[in-house]
């Protein structure tokens, strides 16, 4: 069954274009330029614990919730937001094929219940905590908003990353918040574009290609497969590094 869900944004101003109109940072003022189951970093395909340890990593994000919950939609190497590049598959992180679920999808949605507590998953400030700006869903037939927190932070490394949390029920802090790692910021719930209550997480770091600069969306499983990454070879790509610290990976079961 093909499942909506995932942030209805990511363009880093409200609609940037058809091209990447679906998804947005709200809070930036300038515009970018075969089936299988379920994975598990550890046991599916080009996947393996020494292909990940050969992988760039930086151990920067703990657990956005507790406890374990089902995954419904991985990020889309190929490509996350493209919609006029779809291929009706998600090729997730390990180079596997995953058909059924959101076509250029730009994160992880986990189902749950509504009400589930969500926290930050690294220290920094919030950026935006509130409804995006409104857009068509087809699949609920009009006009949809969901609940979204965004948290910027900057890594010991020096690299600027943005952590999305969309779908909410309930939102617990304010732009201009400083948040640690850990800290409560609403409830999961099935607000927006979406057909069930689940979290859509997603991940963006700012990259410096001399252009001035820009944010690009990033795996935070890194990419695993032995064949290149179509995503960093994208014009508006860039490479994904497994940003888990250790243990605190939510499970893609």
């Amino acid at each position: 069954m093909r499942r909506v869900g995932g942030s209805g944004r990511a363009c880093p101003i409200a609609r940037c274009g058809a091209r990447w109109g679906r998804h947005w940072l709200p809070w930036l003022a300038l515009p970018l330029a075969g089936a299988c189951g379920l994975l598990h970093p550890d046991d599916r395909g080009g996947c393996s614990a020494a292909r990940r340890a050969e992988r760039p990593a930086l151990p920067l994000l703990e657990a956005p919730f507790a406890g374990g919950f089902p995954v419904m939609n991985y990020f889309d190497h190929a490509y996350p937001g493209a919609a006029e590049e779809g291929n009706g598959y998600q090729l997730a992180f390990c180079g596997e094929h995953v058909a059924g679920f959101v076509d250029g999808h730009t994160g992880y949605d986990w189902a749950m219940p509504t009400g589930t507590p969500l926290v930050a998953a690294l220290a920094g400030n919030v950026v935006w905590a509130g409804l995006e700006q409104p857009f068509f869903c087809a699949a609920l037939g009009g006009e949809v908003a969901a609940l979204v927190v965004q948290i910027r932070a900057a890594a010991p490394s020096g690299q600027v990353f943005v952590v999305g949390y969309a779908h909410l029920d309930r939102i617990d802090v304010r732009v201009g918040d400083s948040v640690q790692a850990g800290a409560a910021l609403g409830t999961a719930g099935s607000t927006g574009c979406s057909t069930e209550p689940h979290l859509h997480f997603d991940v963006w770091r700012r990259v410096d290609d001399g252009g001035g600069g820009r944010f690009a969306l990033v795996d935070p499983y890194g990419w695993q497969a032995s064949a290149a990454d179509p995503w960093e070879a994208h014009p508006q790509g860039t490479t994904s590094e497994w940003l888990w610290a250790d243990g605190a990976a939510p499970g893609l079961r």
